[in-house]
């Protein structure tokens, strides 16, 4: 009796393709909640440099004014006053901000502060203290560098 060859098999089993699929989901599943942070706490990185920077400008605005502190309002909630070009988004529609942040000035809470607010609705802030520079946000993602939880004792 001859024994037959056995057909060589060409290609993968149903149970191998189904492993890779499950290790890529796996592998999927850890992988896109920490780059949905890290994008998030990109997005806070450039409000906090815009922050940054209108508060510099407000300083300047408030030195060129000639304003002391504790005498009325003295800075401006009109940032078109400002030394710097503060982005608009859309681009000439007055409103402060980006794609991802809306900026204003609070001048009529005491102390002053210059607030991002997220525009995709959420309503996260990053608030920037006028006179002691120290900046608090409502969301733990945005809270990179120096930045504290809204709530703390000096937010």
């Amino acid at each position: 009796m001859k024994l037959q060859k056995r057909r060589q098999m060409q290609g993968f089993t149903l149970l191998e393709l189904l492993m890779v699929v499950i290790i890529i989901a796996i592998l999927a599943s850890i992988a896109l909640p920490q780059y949905l942070r890290v994008a998030e706490r990109s997005r806070a990185a450039e409000a906090l440099t815009n922050l940054a920077t209108i508060r510099s400008s407000e300083e300047r605005y408030r030195a060129a004014t000639g304003s002391t502190l504790g005498v009325g309002n003295e800075y401006t909630v009109d940032l078109t006053k400002v030394d710097i070009d503060v982005p608009q988004f859309p681009a000439g529609s007055g409103a402060f901000g980006t794609q991802n942040w809306s900026f204003s000035v609070d001048g009529t809470t005491l102390g002053n502060h210059v607030v991002a607010t997220r525009t995709d609705g959420s309503g996260d802030t990053i608030t920037t203290v006028m006179d002691t520079g120290i900046t608090c946000a409502t969301n733990a993602n945005h809270q990179v560098g120096n930045v504290q939880p809204a709530g703390s004792p000096n937010c």
